[in-house]
C-alpha cells in the first residue's frame, strides 16, 4: 500500500495528486475529490481507477500514519488500486516532488509546529505516461475527473 517513489510507470492510466496528512484543508478536499472521482468512474464504466497519492511530509506521515490517513479519507485499501507514496526523507521529498514534478511546497514552522504552503494539483496520466490533464484549484471538480478518465480510457481502446 505505501512504498517509496521510484517511478510511476504504469501499465494503465492513472490519477497522481500530492499531499500530506496533516494538512487542514487543502488535501483533504484534494483526497476526497479522488475518492469521489473513484466512485464515479466505478459507476460509469466498472473498472477503479489506479491512484497514485505522493506525500511530501515523509518524517511525519510513516507508514502507520498514512495507513490510518487513508481509512479517515475513505480509501479502500483492499481494492488494490490505491498506492501512497512516501519518499524516504525530506531530501528525496524535495527532489521527486518539487524538482521531477513541479509540485512546490515550502515548509512553514511556528513555535515548534509546521506546515506547509503547497500546490494543489491532481495529474490524469495515459498509459504511456503522458499528463493528459492537470486539475490545479483547492476544489477539483470529481465527476470532471471521472468522465476524463473515462473518455481517456475510451480513447486508448482505439
Amino acid at each position: 500500500f505505501t512504498g517509496e517513489m521510484v517511478s510511476t510507470a504504469q501499465d494503465e492510466e492513472y490519477l497522481m495528486t500530492f499531499f500530506y496528512s496533516f494538512c487542514p484543508t487543502e488535501c483533504i478536499w484534494i483526497i476526497s475529490a479522488v475518492t469521489h472521482a473513484e466512485e464515479r468512474v466505478i459507476e460509469l464504466d466498472g473498472e477503479p481507477p489506479r491512484i497514485l497519492a505522493a506525500t511530501f511530509d515523509p518524517a511525519r506521515d510513516t507508514e502507520e500514519q498514512l495507513l490510518d490517513y487513508a481509512d479517515r479519507m475513505g480509501i479502500d485499501r483492499d481494492a488494490g488500486n490505491w498506492s501512497i507514496l512516501r519518499p524516504e526523507d525530506e531530501e528525496r521529498a524535495r527532489e521527486v516532488v518539487d524538482e521531477r514534478f513541479g509540485v512546490s511546497f515550502e515548509k512553514r514552522s511556528t513555535g515548534g509546529v509546521y506546515d506547509f504552503i503547497h500546490t494543489t494539483l491532481i495529474l490524469l496520466v495515459n498509459k504511456d505516461g503522458y499528463v493528459e490533464r492537470t486539475y490545479l484549484n483547492d476544489d477539483p471538480d470529481p465527476d470532471l475527473i471521472a468522465s476524463d478518465l473515462v473518455d481517456l480510457r475510451e480513447a486508448q481502446k482505439g
